[in-house]
């Protein structure tokens, strides 16, 4: 094995690591925004915004996930998506425990 051969495979590893954990990151904004919404809904408060919240939610994601793909490619997002799917599992681990 060559020196470029183990540069390649470890820049394959810190993109898969970077894209991983921009999903995260931008499944715990989200989730952090569902709950926001939803203490909101059972509170009766700001009922307008806790209903708008959800569209500007998914509207930000499906913005997100487009750019993504359009200018990184189908690995990107399919990795950007595994992070926030491990997002969710942890949102709904944190819920259970509450």
């Amino acid at each position: 094995m060559t020196g470029f051969h183990l540069a390649g495979q470890a820049l394959l590893v810190v993109r898969v690591g970077a894209w991983l954990s921009s999903g995260v990151l931008i499944g715990v904004f989200y989730f952090l925004t569902l709950r926001w919404s939803v203490k909101m809904l059972i509170a009766n408060e700001r009922l307008v915004l806790a209903m708008l919240l959800p569209l500007g939610r998914l509207a930000l994601l499906a913005g997100l996930l487009a750019v993504i793909v359009s200018r990184f490619g189908a690995l990107a997002l399919l990795l950007t998506t595994a992070g926030i799917f491990v997002s969710r599992l942890a949102a709904m681990q944190w819920g259970e425990q509450m």
